[in-house]
């Protein structure tokens, strides 16, 4: 029993060894050595054919990022399900080991990933330089001879300025002594304008004054026209007046004699003395 015992507490023993022993180990994540996007220049980048190369370059690495990434995590998983687990201590070293091994070699693939990357833009950098001392040079040449000829036709402008200046000169000159003759002509028939004017303003008020005369002449001869008219209308109308009372009076006369005058019954067929007490063949 005492063996017993002493074998199962030295399995317990290598048990809890072997699982706090690895304790200190930590799953895969990323390193360092991972590419930081903000140090890269994107100005480097600006030809279309180098831009494409990127383009490529880049889909392909962000592809095997994520394959990457998620094999990391399928790993992390399966170690820590292992590390839950009483492992014996050989197997947890195989694994151990070969995570290392796998982790060397993808920090191997990063860094030849990296200065593959890195060659790339030096040399994207270098043709950009390239490029841009062919344009500058090529922009001193045609501004060189850009400025010959932007001489060359300064002075024919100037030359073309100054004959245009004289004939504009004299032009003006010529102007103006035609102005001053309109201006003269104006003045002149501005003033014949004017007697005209005051000519026919004179007759205009003549021809009112006599006109107003007329008016007050005629609305007067109405206003006597009217009177008139009106006083032998209201003559007529007392006229009428006087006869519609006389008639109204006899009219008033004759229905009062009838209605105080005795009624006499009248059948058909008898006259009116008849009583009524003779039967008569109607």
């Amino acid at each position: 029993s005492r063996k017993q015992s002493a074998s199962s507490n030295s399995s317990a023993g290598r048990r809890r060894r072997s699982s706090s022993a690895y304790e200190h180990v930590q799953p895969r994540v990323n390193t360092n050595r991972s590419i930081n996007f903000d140090e890269l220049n994107a100005s480097q980048f600006r030809n279309d054919s180098s831009q494409s190369i990127k383009d490529v370059a880049y889909l392909e690495w962000l592809k095997n990022k994520e394959e990457r990434r998620k094999l990391e995590k399928e790993q992390v998983k399966l170690w820590e399900q292992e590390k839950t687990k009483i492992v014996d201590k050989s197997r947890v070293e195989r694994q151990v080991q070969l995570n290392a091994q796998n982790l060397d070699r993808w920090r191997q693939e990063k860094e030849k990933e990296i200065i593959k990357r890195k060659n790339e833009e030096i040399r994207l950098k270098r043709e950009e330089e390239e490029k841009k001392i062919q344009e500058e040079k090529k922009i001193k040449n045609e501004a060189k001879a850009g400025f010959e000829e932007w001489k060359i036709k300064k002075d024919e402008k100037l030359t073309l300025q100054i004959t245009e200046s004289r004939n504009k000169k004299s032009e003006i000159e010529q102007q103006q002594e035609e102005k001053q003759k309109k201006v003269l002509e104006a003045e002149k028939a501005y003033e014949k304008w004017m007697n005209r004017k005051t000519d026919q303003a004179k007759k205009e008020r003549e021809t009112k004054k006599h006109t107003r005369e007329n008016q007050f002449k005629k609305l007067h001869e109405n206003e006597e026209t009217k009177f008139v008219g009106a006083q032998e209308a209201y003559e007529k109308w007392l006229q009428e007046k006087e006869k519609y009372e006389v008639d109204e009076t006899l009219n008033t006369k004759r229905r009062n004699s009838l209605r105080n005058k005795p009624q006499v019954p009248f059948l058909p067929g008898g006259s009116q003395k008849n009583t009524g007490k003779i039967r008569h063949a109607v």
